[in-house]
């Protein structure tokens, strides 16, 4: 119980997640074995987390508030029910691949289910409550939440691949082979960013340091230390300009409220705050806000655009065919200076 508890309190979407895995799990052993005492460890985790939640809403107000304000600006909700993009598909398979071999699997082991369901275990129920749960946190990721979701099952594919082989080991032995096959695949695919890290990502860490990023850094962040002028870096590099003293460094991604997120959010919020300069990561350059910055440079009555891009080895997150399969694996920063012409808006 105390698991389920402190699982509820890592997240909303991973403890939800996690918590509907033991549930269902308990649910698909409680119809073979009708021990519905099984399900009190679930009802005493949420009882008591409801109790300390309605607590922490009584005597800190101030805490639930922080919550509230951070839960309006990082909605779960993407744009609405939609349809799965082409995109999220591929993140889902990149991702998630197990479950999509479980998908191809199930036909197999639902003609065979009178013979499975003879000789119920444990083992049985935990797959079973990966799989649905899985599922479910999938499909909801890819039509409703915010696509990076779906990887909030990576870590349960492990225990899923373990449950499919068992299971075809016993009742489906011709197919182990191609199962094992189809695994060794899986392995491949969710290994792909840490392939490109020890390659590529090597060889950008070689053209670029991270020693040398921070003299850079140092360097770049000089001007901002005894000055009120507002500067806006990436998450990466925001503690070495803490560590530097740069006064209220804004982090990029929080330079507007997501809870109002627009198609102009972004470039409104740029001209509200008026950085001097951007310190970005190749990541979020690239990804976003390449085109804000194309966008700015066609209003030359308000501001002048400088991009320095320091990377010595151009990185994937540079090459759109590439940039959502292999990410994040070169500390070369992006500079922006901003040269505004006009004062910020009051």
């Amino acid at each position: 119980m105390l698991t389920l508890f402190l699982g509820l309190y890592t997240s909303v979407i991973v403890g939800a997640y996690f918590f509907g895995v033991g549930f269902l799990a308990c649910a698909a052993a409680c119809i073979w074995r009708r021990n519905l005492y099984w399900f009190a460890p679930f009802i005493g985790a949420a009882v008591i987390f409801a109790v300390i939640t309605l607590a922490i809403v009584r005597l800190e107000p101030l805490w639930w508030a922080g919550f509230m304000e951070s839960a309006r600006q990082q909605s779960a909700l993407s744009t609405g029910l939609h349809l799965p993009r082409g995109a999220d598909l591929l993140k889902l398979i990149r991702t998630a691949p197990v479950f999509v071999v479980s998908l191809a699997v199930l036909p197999l082991l639902v003609v065979r289910r009178k013979e499975i369901f003879l000789q119920p275990s444990a083992w049985l129920a935990l797959v079973v409550g990966i799989f649905a749960m899985g599922w479910l946190l999938l499909a909801v990721s890819v039509t409703l939440l915010a696509a990076d979701y779906v990887s909030f099952v990576a870590f349960s594919q492990i225990l899923l691949a373990a449950g499919l082989i068992a299971l075809v080991q016993q009742h489906l032995p011709k197919r182990e082979g191609r199962l094992r096959l189809a695994l060794l695949g899986c392995v491949l695919l969710v290994s792909v960013r840490a392939i490109g890290i020890t390659t590529w990502g090597v060889a950008c860490a070689w053209k670029n340091s991270y020693q040398s990023t921070q003299a850079v850094l140092r360097q770049e962040l000089a001007p901002f230390l005894n000055s009120n002028r507002p500067v806006m870096l990436s998450s990466a590099f925001l503690y070495r300009a803490a560590d530097l003293g740069v006064k209220d460094p804004i982090h990029c991604d929080w330079y507007f409220d997501h809870a109002h997120w627009t198609n102009h959010a972004q470039i409104a919020g740029l001209i509200q705050c008026q950085p001097s300069k951007l310190v970005l990561t190749q990541f979020d350059y690239y990804r976003g806000f390449a085109p804000v910055l194309e966008q700015l440079r066609q209003r030359p009555e308000l501001v002048e655009v400088q991009v320095r891009n320091l990377a010595a080895l151009r990185p994937p997150d540079a090459i759109p065919a590439l940039q959502r399969v292999v990410q994040h694996i070169s500390w070369a920063p992006v500079i922006v200076d901003l040269h505004w012409k006009e004062p910020p808006p009051l």
